[in-house]
């Protein structure tokens, strides 16, 4: 059932929350009677569970009426606990967004306080969105990614966000890349060569490339940057205090490259660590103004690097200390085994 009205108030919400998102909605003209034939309108009755534990949802859900309470159960000693609540939703709270961006398992229960209506995002309905309007659909992503960056700072104190951001990515390999060509480089990263086609002069003149040397500061604690950076080369190491450091190099989740920065991109904070050079490193950087105009450029190479974001928030958020319990808890083995990475997210996205 499409329900244009609620999704209209999701719009208007999340219009004023973020001025990125509310200038790729305005470029697409977005309306809650243009998004609602890609939505699942979803009715709740009081007690009704709306996601179960260990389940895998098919869409993220946006609550536009009422209340809903998350529980979840933990193995100790062989043994399963009693639920206990882990969080309160209401109106415009984001769920299952995880599941929806990395084939993970939900680790808790949804179930409905009160009388719930509530917005299903599938990421094939929001994949043919983007194709029917993409900057509507980037709007969107683009809000989501900042959800998800949003939980992870209250989840955890942001200092402890960078390292625990980076310690999966010390098994790949750099990527050496030749020369200084901002196009050469960004059609060298693997997770972009759908968007080969889409890097072009206008494309890479938003991006300024930064080179720096072994033992020189790439990002400074506390510093106010809201710049995206792509580590294409080179290797890294992020420290938060003088007890925590930690190296990194060539880039987890994707193969060829390391996301930084993305609290300040999505939300403009302050950085939550200081990552300094291990050797000669390359490095790509987007501000979050140029964003609008990279999704005017090339709406798909936007889109491409919208999904990379969405699957590290996710796997940043999942690695928290309190979420990788939950998870580990909640599934047989690690969560690194589940965790399907942007590939999955993009075959289910539908759009290439």
């Amino acid at each position: 059932m499409q329900d244009a009205p609620a999704a209209q108030r999701y719009l208007d919400a999340i219009s004023v929350h973020s001025p990125v998102v509310r200038d790729l909605l305005a470029r697409g003209r977005a309306t809650g009677v243009l998004i609602a034939p890609f939505v699942a309108e979803r009715n709740f009755k009081p007690g009704e569970v709306m996601i179960a534990q260990g389940s895998k949802p098919a869409e993220l859900m946006v609550l536009i009426d009422g209340h809903a309470t998350a529980s979840a159960t933990v193995e100790t000693d062989g043994r399963m606990s009693e639920p206990e609540t882990v969080s309160e939703l209401g109106p415009m709270d984001v769920v299952a967004e995880v599941s929806t961006f990395t084939g993970l398992p939900a680790i808790a229960t949804l179930t409905a306080k009160t009388s719930v209506r509530a917005l299903g995002f599938s990421a094939a309905e929001l994949g043919k969105l983007s194709a029917a309007s993409p900057a509507t659909g980037l709007g969107l992503l683009h809000r989501f990614a900042e959800n998800l960056a949003e939980k992870i700072v209250r989840t955890r104190h942001p200092a402890e966000a960078a390292a625990g951001a980076l310690e999966h990515a010390g098994n790949a390999l750099p990527l050496v890349v030749e020369g200084t060509d901002i196009i050469e480089k960004l059609r060298s990263i693997r997770a972009f060569h759908w968007a080969d086609d889409d890097v072009t002069d206008a494309v890479a003149n938003l991006f300024t490339v930064r080179e720096v040397v072994e033992g020189e500061v790439v990002m400074q604690d506390g510093e106010v940057s809201n710049g995206l950076m792509l580590l294409v080369s080179g290797t890294a190491m992020v420290q938060v205090d003088a007890a925590t450091a930690r190296g990194f190099r060539g880039g987890e989740p994707h193969p060829e490259y390391v996301l930084l920065g993305e609290a300040g991109f999505l939300l403009g904070r302050p950085r939550a660590g200081t990552i300094t050079a291990r050797t000669h490193c390359c490095l790509l950087e987007l501000p979050s103004a140029r964003f609008v105009e990279l999704a005017a450029a090339s709406p798909h190479f936007a889109e491409m690097l919208l999904c990379g974001i969405l699957v590290a928030v996710s796997r940043k958020l999942v690695d928290t200390s309190e979420m990788r319990a939950r998870y580990e808890a909640t599934i047989d083995g690690s969560w690194k085994d589940w965790f399907a990475g942007e590939e999955l997210f993009i075959k289910r996205y539908g759009a290439w």
